[in-house]
């Protein structure tokens, strides 16, 4: 696999606002492995197409479909800038959103786009804290509320930060967390339309954000420091410095280990809060990591790449090479894809490969 460049840059301060820049390669080799599929028995055939995943009998051989394979089906461009956000529906609708200031619906099945929203900011974070209703992060320091059944105006503004939002995430039934350029976490009632509590202890942007299973968040900053806090306490448990770079995902594997992507490439996998393995592959940032099931995760790259890695085996199974520039955000979808977006304007959609079982 290919090496990784180490970011020298030691980071933006409070009052930037912007997010690195980094360059640009297309190095990193195409890996298959043969070994990772599932057999489905003749009577309950499962088929990928532009539909998703659907059950259909068939008397024929058995399908195999390969979980660490996938192959592009559709790419989509109706955004006239970068698409930074993608976000699945409660009715399976998905969302992107981009820095052209617009929302965009798109069908689940035939792709096609239902609806646009205009936003007065560009785009960088959603959330559906209740069906129909999506909170919008911006490179505002506000957060927008929109009703996207009457997507006339904006519902409600919730303020608070001081710069850019980056990372929107539910905490539970009454509450959501949002994450800043400013360095600062804030807890926000979402009924009360008020900020509950503000989480302070970052030096400089945090670019992700996720909520673990044990109710904590977990946060990821500039400042190369990921960090474990309990909302409900208002107060940071746990700080991990071993990265020497910014980082720039998270993830929460289904054995509660912590992923984090940084700027020099490298995944890093931690148990217990401690680093216990380093997934080297992509030769810049790691955009975004995604959860496809309890063995394989993707990762979108800076590198304009996105990689599907073994979790049991600790390494890169495919390299997917068709965006042609960054790489900023990946959704699994429920009906069985993985989406892509990317700098290049394009939203793109891959299917899983299937294969037909060998006469024996």
């Amino acid at each position: 696999m290919g090496g990784c460049c180490e970011s020298s840059n030691n980071g933006p301060n409070k009052s930037n606002n912007n997010s690195p820049n980094e360059n640009n390669n297309n190095n990193s080799p195409n890996e298959n492995n043969n070994n990772s599929t599932k057999e489905l028995n003749n009577n309950s055939t499962k088929e990928l197409n532009n539909n998703g995943p659907n059950e259909s009998n068939n008397n024929g051989p058995k399908i195999k479909i390969r979980y660490d394979q996938f192959e592009e089906i559709k790419t989509i461009k109706e955004h006239s800038s970068n698409v930074v956000s993608l976000y699945e529906l409660n009715n399976k609708k998905i969302i992107s959103g981009s820095y052209d200031k617009t929302i965009k619906v798109w069908n689940q099945n035939n792709f096609s786009c239902e609806q646009t929203i205009v936003e007065k900011n560009i785009i960088k974070c959603i959330l559906e804290f209740v069906p129909g209703m999506l909170l919008i992060g911006s490179d505002s320091e506000n957060i927008h509320l929109w009703d996207i059944n009457s997507p006339h105006d904006i519902i409600f503004e919730f303020k608070g930060h001081l710069l850019a939002i980056n990372c929107l995430v539910k905490c539970d039934d009454n509450f959501f967390a949002s994450a800043s350029n400013d360095a600062d976490i804030r807890i926000w009632n979402y009924f009360k339309k008020e900020c509950d509590k503000v989480l302070s202890g970052h030096d400089s942007n945090i670019f992700c954000l996720i909520k673990l299973k044990n109710n904590k968040l977990c946060s990821g900053s500039a400042d190369k420091t990921i960090k474990i806090w309990n909302y409900i306490k208002n107060e940071c448990e746990i700080t991990l410095t071993e990265h020497n770079c910014w980082i720039k995902s998270l993830l929460e594997s289904d054995d509660e280990n912590i992923l984090s992507g940084g700027d020099d490439g490298n995944i890093k996998i931690w148990h217990n809060y401690k680093p216990i393995k380093v997934l080297i592959g992509h030769n810049n940032s790691v955009k975004f990591l995604c959860k496809i099931n309890k063995d394989y995760i993707a990762s979108a790259s800076f590198d304009n790449t996105i990689k599907i890695w073994n979790l049991n085996e600790y390494r890169c199974v495919q390299t997917l090479e068709s965006h042609l520039d960054k790489v900023i955000y990946l959704l699994y979808h429920s009906n069985g894809f993985l989406i892509s977006c990317s700098n290049d304007k394009t939203i793109k959609i891959w299917q899983h490969k299937l294969e037909k079982e060998k006469n024996k």
